[in-house]
């Protein structure tokens, strides 16, 4: 699962920090995701 290619600015990150980015990218799309959680939640694509 190597992002060199589709991340370049952040061409090396260990398995913390990218859980971390990880996170953080959930809690900047949460308002957007909200409909998918709720979608997802109900079985919905």
């Amino acid at each position: 699962m190597a992002a060199n290619n589709d991340e370049p600015k952040i061409p090396c990150l260990d398995g913390v920090e990218q859980a971390a980015l990880f996170e953080e990218a959930i809690q900047l799309k949460m308002v957007d995701g909200l409909q998918i959680g709720i979608w997802s939640s109900t079985g919905k694509p």
